[in-house]
């Protein structure tokens, strides 16, 4: 692999882990702050509008906060990308599946948080969405360690 994309993967790989997680501890924001439903329709934060506006219903906080979160996932969805391209440029054939569930796992959670908002926060979609978070997180972070060439981490059982 050439220097420049190998540095190019090692950035990327490890910006995924990081944005991954951010997106959790905003997630987590959103939780604890009441602001679930802060962005009161999905794709849309409110009817009409993509943005939250002045005269909608929650308050304001509340919708910059949700809607702050949604754009996260579009900085996700870039890093992915750039990430997918460089490993394919960069010939590493084991990283394509990480990299591959990484853009389908940002997909999934958009939806997933879509159905979240439109089930008025029903606390199953809830776990699925926290769920599906971490097993992106630990996708991500085995990316990572494979990209810097170390192996899996091994994991030993006691019988």
């Amino acid at each position: 692999m050439a220097p420049i994309a190998d540095k190019a993967l090692l950035k990327l790989s490890t910006l995924m882990v990081f944005t991954q997680s951010a997106i959790v501890f905003t997630g987590a924001l959103v939780r604890i702050t009441g602001s679930g439903l802060g962005c009161s329709t999905w794709p849309e934060c409110t009817p009409g509008s993509y943005t939250p506006t002045p005269d909608q219903p929650e308050a304001p906080l509340h919708a910059w906060i949700e809607f702050g979160n949604r754009l996260l996932t579009f900085v996700l969805l870039i890093n992915a990308l750039a990430l997918m391209f460089t490993i394919l440029k960069s010939g590493k054939r084991e990283l394509r599946r990480l990299g591959a569930l990484q853009i389908l796992g940002i997909l999934a959670q958009g939806v997933l948080g879509g159905i979240t908002v439109l089930t008025a926060l029903n606390p199953a979609t809830i776990a699925a969405h926290f769920l599906l978070s971490i097993i992106l997180i630990a996708g991500a972070l085995s990316l990572r360690q494979r990209a810097h060439g170390k192996s899996p981490i091994e994991i030993t059982l006691i019988h």
